[in-house]
């Protein structure tokens, strides 16, 4: 009974199995968590079914899944798009932040031409403008590089004979450090707002 059930099941589904959408779909999830709960509801699904002796539930109960994943699958792409809407504004500030840090690097201080990236990227409206733009693990970072820059800012203008003079410097330096781990951590937290190399490898854009 259940050999002949389960070939019902096959044939039944077999024409979901061919559609273009559900193998696009099919790849997509294969390497996320929600392919593998649906994946696990499924296997319960024929677990419960066969305790049951509700093995005719199984087609419905598949095609309902494949809905599910159908669904998830239109809203991932509709994240994925306007996320590629607004690449071209958050990558200009991206872009703007690595050339802060790479003026800053070379000139050891706050020059002009780092000083005009700052305001183009974490400072006075780019940063307000950042705020909508970007979650808050980009806007925390960018208020920590901020305060790195308002401290060498600060510091450039303590004379040697002034009081304190060491601890600006040991702060200038702790800033500068910071803002010379820009080019190695930016990548990983822009991610998931410019990257889509998941997403061309799959053939989904």
């Amino acid at each position: 009974m259940w050999k002949s059930y389960y070939s019902k099941f096959l044939e039944l589904i077999e024409p979901l199995r061919q559609s273009s959408d559900v193998q696009r779909y099919y790849k997509y999830c294969q390497k996320n968590k929600f392919f593998t709960l649906i994946l696990f509801i499924f296997l319960i699904g024929i677990v419960v079914a066969a305790c049951w002796g509700k093995e005719e539930i199984l087609p419905t109960f598949f095609v309902s899944l494949v809905s599910l994943m159908v669904v998830y699958g239109s809203s991932q792409d509709s994240k994925n798009k306007l996320r590629l809407e607004l690449f071209e504004k958050r990558y200009e500030i991206y872009e703007e932040l690595i050339k802060f840090s790479s003026h800053t690097l070379q000139e050891g201080e706050i020059g002009v031409e780092a000083a005009n990236a700052a305001y183009q990227s974490f400072r006075g409206l780019k940063y307000h403008k950042s705020k909508f733009l970007f979650g808050d693990d980009v806007n925390n970072y960018f208020n920590e590089i901020n305060g790195c820059f308002a401290t060498m800012s600060a510091a450039r203008g303590i004379i040697p004979s002034a009081p304190g003079f060491q601890e600006w410097t040991d702060k200038k330096f702790e800033s500068l450090k910071k803002i010379m781990q820009i080019t190695d951590v930016c990548p990983t937290l822009f991610a998931p707002y410019l990257y889509f190399g998941d997403i061309k490898n799959k053939g989904n854009i």
